[in-house]
């Protein structure tokens, strides 16, 4: 295999594998054999800069747990219970899972067809994520992509396709009836209208599990039909609903067992990866708000210009919306409104 045919993400491994070697003291022979392997393709140093970005925002992040007390701070877990004090707010939300947040990167290229723009509904997207990302595709669909996953998006007026080619990525689709939304993987091809999914691709298999909603699948190809099937394999249904699990061929999208009702817990297991923790410190309440629309569907609006300059410090995992929004509530003399789409309205009681 040439250097310029190996994969990203078996590169993203090396540059982590001689990133962690040189973390302690390394010969003279292994220094040189590093620093040949940085020269040798300029991906190997852009992987080793992401993972040593990395690395450096985990230990700062590192400094907030416990040293000798081997009993976890009740503080981490607590419900937010901010105070507001001096124009700031000192808020602290649930800061399970915060060993796995990391820093957010990823390359992006739009590539409109022919000059058509998007109300045409013709539009193609394609990004790989160096790291956890989160992605907004055109017609409001959010991706959010594990390390070293591979999306392209195809879009015309007719479906709106997606390739994922490597990594994991769960789909939250924008519904629209009149416009199918398909995600191919390998050989499998799942179609949703307006739902929640994860798909997740490994070297010979795919594995798709449903968060809402009801999913499909498509046939993807006449070699599912001729390959042999499995002896153990049960019937497995062409509809799938929130919480259940199935997995598939790589080659040919052929269903390799039975499908799987699991639980809400072993979900959330599931897609702990998705979780980012914001960490906000003397932070304008406008942008930790904005923050927050960027990865959530449902938004919140800073209605007095006055309060969005208000600061705000503390830690919030980015799928709270509803927790910021109580902590904002209960830190002073804030009101929080509806508006008819669901989303948030925050300003401050008059009088």
């Amino acid at each position: 295999m040439r250097e310029d045919e190996v994969p990203e993400s078996d590169i993203s491994r090396q540059a982590a594998e001689w990133l962690a070697r040189s973390s302690s003291a390394m010969s003279s022979s292994e220094r040189i054999e590093y620093e040949c392997w940085l020269a040798s393709d300029e991906r190997h140093r852009y992987w080793t800069e992401i993972h040593q970005q990395t690395r450096e925002k985990l230990g700062r992040l590192s400094a907030l747990i416990p040293d000798e007390n081997p009993e976890p701070n009740p503080d981490l877990f607590a419900s937010p219970r901010p105070e507001f004090k001096r124009r700031k707010w000192l808020a602290s939300a649930s800061l399970a899972g915060l060993a796995a947040s990391i820093l957010v990167l990823f390359l992006f290229i739009q590539k409109p067809q022919d000059g058509n723009s998007f109300s045409t509904k013709t539009y193609e997207e394609s990004f790989v994520a160096v790291e956890f990302d989160r992605q907004f595709l055109a017609d409001g669909t959010l991706v959010e992509s594990k390390e070293g996953t591979i999306v392209e998006a195809r879009f015309n007026s007719k479906r709106r396709e997606i390739y994922l080619t490597e990594g994991e990525a769960h789909f939250s689709v924008k519904k629209d009836p009149l416009w199918p939304f398909v995600v191919h993987a390998g050989g499998a091809s799942f179609k949703a209208i307006g739902t929640s999914f994860n798909v997740r691709l490994s070297s010979d298999e795919v594995e798709l599990l449903v968060t809402e909603g009801v999913v499909g699948i498509e046939e993807s190809s006449e070699e599912a039909a001729l390959e042999p099937q499995p002896s153990v394999r049960e019937p497995l249904a062409n509809r799938f609903e929130a919480n259940q699990k199935a997995i598939f061929s790589k080659s040919s999208g052929v269903p390799l067992a039975s499908v799987q009702t699991i639980s809400k817990a072993e979900v959330d297991s599931a897609l702990e990866w998705k979780h980012e923790v914001l960490e906000f410190e003397a932070t304008p309440l406008s942008e930790a708000v904005e923050a927050f629309n960027q990865r959530n569907r449902d938004k919140i609006e800073v209605v007095d210009a006055t309060l969005g300059r208000e600061l705000i410090d503390g830690f919030f995992r980015s799928d709270n919306l509803t927790g910021f929004v109580k902590a904002l509530e209960i830190s002073a003399n804030i009101k929080i409104d509806r508006s008819s789409d669901g989303h948030y309205l925050i300003r401050l009681h008059e009088g």
